[in-house]
């Protein structure tokens, strides 16, 4: 079952990500971002991003980053459909403990949660009911793990 579960959490991020979203031209942010949840990271699905104050890049895809919600730790993310239509994204993020790797292992330094993928206003992401960042293994939409986030071993 939990291998159907990361299948499923796959396909959504990967539609989310695929439907042809441009490189964004200049985004607004209301606050700056934490500075751990900058910089190239691997995720534990094998998935590598790059993440900046303007862009969440997951692969080839890139998302703008509208605003940085740092009091709620969310921060907002807008795309283009192909035929022109702004989508809205909200991703909430949560910090790891110090423990959350296997001795040897890398540690995973953050964990976030695609709360909303599709809104079309911003107001509709933010009223998406927040994931709870207490329950990281379960606690992202129904059920699902958040995505856990330790710095690339190489850039880019």
């Amino acid at each position: 079952m939990a291998g159907v579960r990361v299948q499923l959490r796959h396909v959504a991020l990967a539609a989310v990500f695929s439907l042809g979203w441009g490189v964004p031209t200049g985004a607004q942010m209301t606050a700056g971002p934490p500075p751990q949840l900058l910089g190239w990271f691997e995720d534990d699905y094998a998935g590598r991003y790059e993440i900046t104050e303007a862009i969440w890049v997951a692969g080839s895809d890139t998302l703008r980053v509208e605003e940085w919600r740092m009091a709620e730790r969310e921060v907002l993310l807008t795309s283009e459909s192909p035929t022109g239509e702004t989508t809205w994204t909200r991703i909430d993020w949560v910090d790891l403990p110090e423990a959350s790797a296997h001795p040897g292992e890398r540690r995973w330094v953050w964990a976030w949660c695609m709360a909303s993928w599709d809104a079309r206003t911003r107001d509709a992401a933010l009223e998406v009911t927040p994931s709870r960042r207490d329950e990281p293994r379960s606690g992202c939409g129904d059920n699902y793990p958040f995505t856990r986030m330790r710095p690339a071993s190489s850039g880019g």
